[in-house]
């Protein structure tokens, strides 16, 4: 209850603010343009600025408000004249700057000059530029895609498309391995002159020691080699 009738009471006072302010705003402005230009060479160049700016040489008028902030920074008036020029060439990034720049100078002065309305205008029209180039960045991005595939078309796999199996690619070494082992060899081709021998081997029990003595094992190699 007693926030919602001191917001009540807080409008109130600034709207008799701004009625009052509003009152004496023209001679304050005068008074406001007068302190600011006080000096001879801003006075000079801003004087040049507004001459060019009415003839429409635009390119020297902005010259001359950069001279002018050069030389007072905190100059209103310049601030306000090359932010218009910003926004009427289409650069409302510079404009937006220059427009916050003297709100900070003077709320007083920004709000009675209604130069609240060229602000949002300088932001929104900033802001659209920016959607335009998002989407033209993008539809220029699909059209080069659409040309690629154009050019290069992918093939779709078809059921009817015969799929031919991977190869199977054995290594080198496999083969190598492969290769290198001894293949068995079969019970006849082993050098038995006898039929008795082969017996023996059949029914063949434990080495002796005996045995081992007995075998010459350069020519047992040599048979059992292929």
């Amino acid at each position: 209850m007693f926030g919602s009738g001191f917001k009540k009471m807080r409008s109130l006072l600034d709207w008799v603010q701004f009625k009052v302010g509003a009152l004496f705003f023209p001679v304050l402005e005068l008074v406001f343009q007068w302190w600011e230009n006080r000096d001879a060479d801003v006075r000079r160049h801003f004087y040049q600025a507004l001459k060019c700016r009415d003839s429409k040489q635009t390119a020297i008028a902005l010259l001359n408000l950069n001279m002018v902030l050069n030389l007072k920074p905190d100059h209103f008036q310049a601030l306000v004249c090359r932010g218009r020029f910003y926004l009427k060439e289409g650069r409302c990034q510079l404009a937006s700057e220059d427009f916050i720049k003297s709100n900070r100078i003077s709320t007083y002065r920004f709000i009675h000059h209604d130069l609240h309305r060229e602000y949002l205008q300088s932001v929104n029209k900033d802001s659209r530029d920016l959607s335009s180039l998002v989407v033209n960045n993008f539809t220029d991005a699909l059209e080069a895609l659409h040309k690629t595939e154009d050019i290069h078309p992918v093939r779709e796999l078809k059921s009817a498309d015969p799929i031919s199996p991977l190869p199977m690619d054995r290594s080198a070494v496999e083969q190598e391995v492969e290769e290198s082992e001894v293949k068995p060899v079969p019970f006849k081709k082993f050098p038995f002159n006898t039929r008795r021998e082969r017996e023996k081997f059949k029914k063949l029990g434990p080495i002796t020691q005996q045995e081992i003595e007995a075998t010459d094992w350069d020519q047992l190699v040599e048979d059992l080699t292929p």
